[in-house]
């Protein structure tokens, strides 16, 4: 049975075996060991141990809120319509203070830079520290943003603010 059947296989084989011997297996050998740098103190020129600091980064203080600087004027600066017809008008409100206290007789000028040319004017704020510039947009480009920038003289320097309105409807 099973014992004829093997030794039939094995006589079957020799020819092969002796015609194509199979290479010899020979162990593969590790060449030179790299010496790795090892971990440890740092040293010194004589081998001695040399101490080392790690900076350990201090907190931080946590974030404070600032209220206004009551000391600095404040320019407020807004316009009655946001999207105005291209011919109406519109209107540049403007509001100075010094902490809640209006800034009365500041010099004041207002430009207007629409898309090819510039308007400038000159307003004096009132008691009340504003003051109210009206005037005709006479086919202003739709679509365009038109900036609105506004300076002060006031004690302690000039102030300005900026706001914008796009003429469209």
């Amino acid at each position: 049975g099973l014992l004829a059947a093997r030794g039939a296989l094995e006589a079957a084989a020799a020819p092969l075996r002796g015609s194509n011997p199979a290479p010899a297996v020979r162990p593969v050998r590790a060449g030179p060991q790299i010496a790795q740098p090892r971990e440890g103190p740092r040293r010194d020129a004589d081998n001695a141990p040399v101490a080392t600091a790690t900076a350990i980064p201090s907190p931080s203080p946590a974030p404070t809120a600032t209220a206004a600087d009551p000391a600095r004027p404040r320019l407020e600066v807004r316009v009655a319509n946001p999207r105005p017809d291209p011919f109406g008008e519109q209107t540049v409100y403007v509001r100075l203070l010094l902490g809640d206290t209006p800034i009365r007789g500041a010099d004041c000028r207002v430009d207007l830079a629409y898309r090819t040319v510039t308007h400038t004017y000159e307003r004096r704020t009132l008691a009340d520290g504003e003051f109210e510039l009206d005037f005709p947009l006479q086919g202003a480009t739709p679509g365009y943003t038109v900036q609105v920038t506004v300076e002060c003289q006031t004690t302690t320097g000039v102030i300005s603010g900026t706001t914008q309105f796009t003429p469209g409807g």
